[in-house]
C-alpha cells in the first residue's frame, strides 16, 4: 500500500513478492526435509536413534538442522525468484 500511495508501481512489487514467496517456501520445504531426511536416515543407520537420551539430542540437532538448511534455502530462493520476475518482467 505504501508503494501505491508513493505512486510507484505496485502490482509489479506484488508480482515479485508472490513469485519470491513460491520459490522461497517451496525450496525451503524442500531443504528442510530433504535435511531432516537424509540426517535421520544416517542416525538410524548407525544406531544413535535407538540409544536413548543420546537418540533425543541427535533428533533434536536433526530437526534444528532441518529447519535452518530450510531457512537459508528459502532466503536464498526468495532473492532468486524476485530477481527471475524483475528480469521477465523487463522483457
Amino acid at each position: 500500500m505504501d508503494i501505491q500511495k508513493d505512486g510507484g508501481d505496485w502490482m509489479r512489487e506484488s508480482v515479485r513478492q508472490i513469485t519470491g514467496f513460491g520459490f522461497g517456501g517451496t525450496f525451503g520445504l524442500g531443504a528442510g526435509q530433504l535435511t531432516f531426511t537424509a540426517g535421520s536416515s544416517a542416525a538410524a543407520a548407525s544406531g544413535l536413534t535407538m540409544a536413548g537420551p543420546v537418540g533425543w539430542i541427535v533428533l533434536g540437532t536433526l530437526l534444528a538442522g532441518s529447519l535452518v538448511a530450510g531457512y537459508y534455502a528459502g532466503s536464498a530462493m526468495d532473492r532468486f525468484g524476485q530477481e527471475r520476475a524483475d528480469w521477465i518482467m523487463n522483457r
